[in-house]
């Protein structure tokens, strides 16, 4: 009787515990599934704003203003977007005021997470042009940002007229021409400091102003309204271009690879404001094909597996010969690609002799030999400016180092790592396009450390006066060392000697090269 009585008390405890247990977790778990409840729908419907903004901002992207233009610049991990409003305005200018700037109002949207404004302000480190409507055209640098105003300084404007402003920018690897607007320049011309020339009594120093003509054939392969990424090999991301896209691009570039290979031209502009433009590029015509670039049997030298830009079959097709003997076209530039299973070369050269002097391999057979020399470019237009610019480059280096190897690359290109078993003059000269005078390796064109080098007072017979230099004396830009470089050849109007030899205009040698040739194979004038 006990034993029973004792167990029911027990199973009653147990019971009691059992309910306790059950109350205790209801009170537990009651508020945390409500917790997670509110959770998972408030995390839904944050997803659900979020993807609602993005459709917003896509669809805010999509649709442009015709009184704005809208530049999407890519910073991970969010978007900036660049509303610049289009200017349409009159500067007036007074004879002693030295500043003519002209502000635009500007506003940007920005990821929450991204401050926009340093890579916005990056993304402008570029330059500025003013295109009179008479088409002369003047390039300065590019214009001071803050946060709600773009400002243009137009001090280098110098002569009254109407014209339309454009700014040129570049963010990485990517560049465009944006237009502003409309600006008419009143008041008084900037007079220029006016400066004696040099008296000379060198042979052949006549003012000269070469002409080079150029035709232009652009090869878009398109597929769905976008570059078939089938033929151009994407890699690197950068042919994810419309039709639209890629045009406007190889026109921008193309614009300012002549501005900049004409302020080139100009001798020692760095010292010398008033030094005039000598070499006018000019485009005699231009084609497009929505086509592959023709492929020749040819392989790569260097590379059996690609095959080479089929040069003889586009050329003749454009009946080059006539153009180059009858037409006074000197040069060709062909807007091309890095393709699946294609190369092409920087520069190729036909001389009327067969004689090939370019940045290839040097085939004579690869393109039609005319009457009159003439040189092929073939640029990348998934790169930029610097990049068609750099092609040039090597091109000159190639015509100097022809003429004359010793007085070119030992003197004016001088010493520089790659060329360390050199013994001459171990001073820094002016370098080439891999190596500024302060080069280390190839492309050191942003070497912050100081050399001292005789480049913008260049002396072959011995050091001329020296400058201490940094890449900071051409914007540690690539291209803007290749004005600095092209500004530094010996060029209209030198008075450079060596060994009692006047120096020619070498651009001569770049613009008229048939001509100069004839005159003698040589950087100086001959003693008569």
């Amino acid at each position: 009787m006990v034993s029973s009585i004792l167990k029911e008390k027990v199973r009653m405890i147990l019971k009691n515990k059992m309910l306790l247990i059950l109350i205790i977790s209801a009170l537990v778990l009651i508020p945390l599934v409500t917790a997670i409840s509110v959770y998972a729908i408030y995390k839904n419907n944050e997803r659900k704003q979020n993807k609602e903004k993005i459709e917003q901002q896509v669809s805010q992207n999509e649709t442009t203003n015709e009184e704005v233009e809208v530049f999407t610049v890519p910073t991970p991990p969010g978007i900036c977007e660049l509303a610049v409003n289009k200017l349409s305005t009159t500067v007036s200018q007074k004879i002693d005021d030295k500043s003519r700037k002209v502000s635009v109002d500007y506003s940007f949207k920005q990821d929450e997470e991204v401050d926009c404004l340093d890579p916005i302000k990056a993304m402008i480190d570029s330059l500025t042009s003013f295109k009179y409507d008479n088409g002369s055209e003047v390039n300065f640098p590019g214009p001071e940002i803050t946060k709600d105003k773009i400002i243009f300084d137009l001090s280098e404007v110098k002569k009254l007229g109407k014209g339309k402003l454009y700014w040129l920018v570049q963010y990485d690897d990517n560049s465009n021409s944006i237009e502003i607007g409309s600006v008419e320049i009143l008041g008084a011309e900037i007079r220029q400091p006016t400066t004696t020339p040099t008296p000379t009594t060198a042979p052949s120093l006549t003012k000269v102003k070469y002409e080079v003509k150029v035709l232009s054939l652009s090869y878009f392969p398109i597929k769905e309204g976008k570059l078939d990424t089938t033929i151009l090999n994407n890699s690197w991301g950068e042919y994810n271009m419309t039709l639209a896209q890629v045009r406007q691009k190889v026109s921008a570039t193309q614009s300012e690879l002549i501005s900049t290979l004409e302020e080139g031209s100009r001798y020692r502009a760095y010292k010398d404001v008033s030094a005039p433009i000598v070499v006018d590029y000019n485009i005699h015509s231009a084609k497009e094909y929505l086509a592959a670039v023709p492929i020749s049997t040819k392989p790569n030298p260097w590379d059996g597996s690609v095959y080479m830009t089929d040069y003889r079959k586009i050329l003749e097709d454009h009946g080059i010969c006539n153009l180059v003997e009858n037409q006074g076209v000197k040069e060709v530039w062909l807007w091309s690609y890095t393709g699946i299973g294609k190369s092409g070369w920087e520069s190729n050269f036909a001389g009327k002799n067969g004689r090939d002097i370019s940045n290839s391999d040097r085939d004579p057979g690869d393109m039609p030999i005319c009457g009159k020399s003439y040189t092929v470019y073939e640029y990348n237009y998934g790169r930029g400016t610097s990049e068609a610019t750099e092609d040039h480059m090597h091109q000159f280096e190639a015509i100097f180092n022809f003429v004359d190897s010793n007085l070119f690359w030992n003197k004016f290109v001088g010493y520089h790592p790659s060329n360390g078993s050199y013994s001459g003059d171990s001073n820094r000269r002016c370098g080439w396009a891999h190596y500024p005078p302060n080069g280390r390796h190839d492309y050191d064109w942003t070497n912050q450390n100081y050399v001292q080098s005789d480049c913008m007072d260049w002396n072959p017979d011995s050091l001329g006066k020296t400058t201490t230099m940094n890449c900071s004396r051409w914007n540690c830009d690539s291209r803007r060392f290749f004005i600095f470089w092209m500004q530094s050849l010996p060029g209209y109007g030198n008075t450079i000697t060596y060994q009692g030899k006047q120096f020619k205009n070498w651009w001569g040698f770049i613009a008229d090269f048939d001509n100069e040739m004839n005159k003698g194979q040589s950087l100086t004038f001959q003693q008569n």
